[in-house]
């Protein structure tokens, strides 16, 4: 015959891994500092406010993302896609005419144009002008990365759609 002590030890090991308190009502609640998801809660949606939090999906997690404009949240990047994404930014190359008509479309040309004729390095102009590719990694788009854009981001999304365009 079993002990209540036993019985009491299996029931409580039991509910340390079952979540009872979603039977009474409660969610899933995300704490948000900067937009950034900081802590996940579970508590009743009428208590969320006493934790500074916000009601969100069942498959958030810490390190989320969340916007104040939308209300909308956004999962953080699979770290494999990430390094998948950033390889494949990293191995673009383009051609002249891709890159021309991108710079073109982004309303950049004359004003790199400009800053040609500026340049006190004549090499810039000439790989402008001759380059049979041209690449993330290489001297003329880090030189134009630097003139035209703050954000890697900005400069990663540019790189994106030069790449789509279809010449030849």
């Amino acid at each position: 015959m079993m002990k209540d002590k036993d019985n009491k030890d299996i029931v409580e090991s039991f509910l340390k891994d079952v979540p009872i308190y979603y039977a009474r009502g409660a969610v899933n609640g995300a704490v948000i500092e900067d937009g950034v998801v900081t802590n996940i809660i579970v508590s009743e949606p009428s208590k969320m406010k006493n934790f500074n939090a916000i009601i969100c999906p069942d498959d958030m997690s810490i390190g989320d993302f969340y916007d104040e404009e939308t209300k909308k949240f956004k999962k953080k990047p699979d770290p494999e896609i990430e390094k998948q994404l950033k390889e494949e930014l990293d191995s673009i190359t383009l051609l002249p005419s891709q890159l021309r008509i991108a710079v073109k479309r982004a309303g950049k040309y004359n004003k790199l144009m400009d800053e040609l004729k500026k340049e006190t390095n004549d090499e810039y102009e000439i790989m402008w002008e001759y380059n049979s590719s041209f690449f993330k990694g290489g001297p003329f788009l880090q030189w134009f990365k630097n003139k035209f854009y703050r954000s890697e981001k900005k400069f990663d999304e540019f790189l994106l759609e030069a790449e789509k365009i279809r010449v030849g």
